[in-house]
Protein backbone atom coordinates (compact mmCIF):
# COMPACT_ATOMS: atom_id res chain seq x y z
CA UNK A 1 0.00 0.00 0.00
CA UNK A 2 1.23 3.25 -1.15
CA UNK A 3 2.08 6.07 1.86
CA UNK A 4 -0.38 8.39 0.18
CA UNK A 5 -3.01 5.60 0.87
CA UNK A 6 -2.08 4.27 4.16
CA UNK A 7 -2.48 8.60 5.49
CA UNK A 8 -5.59 8.14 3.89
CA UNK A 9 -6.69 5.50 5.75
CA UNK A 10 -5.71 6.42 8.76
CA UNK A 11 -7.13 9.51 8.37
CA UNK A 12 -10.56 7.95 8.12
CA UNK A 13 -10.26 5.33 10.52
CA UNK A 14 -11.96 6.10 14.37
CA UNK A 15 -9.45 6.18 17.38
CA UNK A 16 -10.41 3.09 19.26
CA UNK A 17 -7.70 3.67 21.92
CA UNK A 18 -9.22 5.40 25.44
CA UNK A 19 -7.40 8.79 26.61
CA UNK A 20 -5.31 7.42 29.25
CA UNK A 21 -5.10 8.95 32.83
CA UNK A 22 -2.17 10.04 34.25
CA UNK A 23 -0.81 7.45 35.31
CA UNK A 24 2.33 8.98 36.92
CA UNK A 25 -0.32 10.98 38.77
CA UNK A 26 -2.32 8.17 39.94
CA UNK A 27 0.60 6.08 40.97
CA UNK A 28 1.75 9.04 43.01
CA UNK A 29 -1.56 9.76 44.90
CA UNK A 30 -1.74 6.12 45.28
CA UNK A 31 1.43 5.74 47.00
CA UNK A 32 1.29 8.96 49.18
CA UNK A 33 -2.35 7.86 50.21
CA UNK A 34 -0.41 4.95 51.89
CA UNK A 35 2.99 6.18 52.85
CA UNK A 36 1.95 9.72 54.07
CA UNK A 37 -1.83 8.47 55.93
CA UNK A 38 -3.80 9.71 53.31
CA UNK A 39 -2.03 13.51 53.23
CA UNK A 40 -2.90 14.39 49.59
CA UNK A 41 -3.18 18.00 49.83
CA UNK A 42 0.45 19.54 48.58
CA UNK A 43 0.10 16.93 45.66
CA UNK A 44 -3.11 18.02 44.64
CA UNK A 45 -2.75 21.47 45.55
CA UNK A 46 0.49 21.69 43.42
CA UNK A 47 -0.69 19.49 40.57
CA UNK A 48 -3.79 21.87 40.48
CA UNK A 49 -1.60 24.94 40.21
CA UNK A 50 0.08 23.07 37.11
CA UNK A 51 -3.23 22.78 35.43
CA UNK A 52 -4.57 25.79 35.96
CA UNK A 53 -1.10 27.49 34.60
CA UNK A 54 -1.55 25.02 31.73
CA UNK A 55 -5.38 26.84 30.90
CA UNK A 56 -3.98 30.55 31.45
CA UNK A 57 -1.47 29.81 28.59
CA UNK A 58 -3.62 27.50 26.20
CA UNK A 59 -6.61 30.72 26.37
CA UNK A 60 -3.39 33.06 25.36
CA UNK A 61 -2.35 30.24 22.71
CA UNK A 62 -6.19 30.81 21.78
CA UNK A 63 -6.44 34.12 21.56
CA UNK A 64 -3.52 34.97 19.51
CA UNK A 65 -4.69 31.37 17.51
CA UNK A 66 -8.01 33.54 16.67
CA UNK A 67 -6.21 36.92 15.75
CA UNK A 68 -4.19 35.16 13.30
CA UNK A 69 -7.54 33.49 11.47
CA UNK A 70 -5.92 30.39 12.54
CA UNK A 71 -9.10 28.32 13.01
CA UNK A 72 -7.64 24.86 12.88
CA UNK A 73 -5.24 25.99 15.80
CA UNK A 74 -8.25 26.99 17.94
CA UNK A 75 -9.77 23.71 17.63
CA UNK A 76 -6.82 22.16 18.45
CA UNK A 77 -6.17 24.09 21.31
CA UNK A 78 -9.45 23.89 22.93
CA UNK A 79 -9.05 20.05 22.58
CA UNK A 80 -6.40 20.62 24.91
CA UNK A 81 -8.60 22.77 27.66
CA UNK A 82 -11.22 20.17 27.60
CA UNK A 83 -8.53 17.63 28.28
CA UNK A 84 -7.26 19.85 30.82
CA UNK A 85 -10.42 20.56 32.42
CA UNK A 86 -10.88 16.52 32.73
CA UNK A 87 -7.59 15.96 34.29
CA UNK A 88 -9.20 18.41 37.02
CA UNK A 89 -12.46 17.25 37.26
CA UNK A 90 -11.01 13.69 37.90
CA UNK A 91 -8.73 15.13 40.58
CA UNK A 92 -11.74 16.76 42.08
CA UNK A 93 -13.82 12.84 41.75
CA UNK A 94 -10.82 11.18 43.21
CA UNK A 95 -10.70 13.47 46.45
CA UNK A 96 -13.96 13.10 46.63
CA UNK A 97 -14.14 9.11 46.79
CA UNK A 98 -10.82 8.88 48.75
CA UNK A 99 -12.79 11.25 51.42
CA UNK A 100 -15.87 9.43 51.35
CA UNK A 101 -14.04 6.09 51.61
CA UNK A 102 -11.76 7.82 54.73
CA UNK A 103 -14.99 8.69 56.11
CA UNK A 104 -16.69 5.14 56.16
CA UNK A 105 -15.42 3.00 58.76
CA UNK A 106 -15.83 -0.05 56.77
CA UNK A 107 -14.83 1.27 53.58
CA UNK A 108 -11.38 -0.28 52.29
CA UNK A 109 -8.10 1.41 50.52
Amino acid sequence: MSGRRQLEQWLTEPETEPQYLREALFVKLLLLRRLAKGNLDILLARQRRVYLQRLRDLAELEKQARQEGRNDLVLLIKGAVIHTEADIKWMDVYLEEITSLESDPGGKS
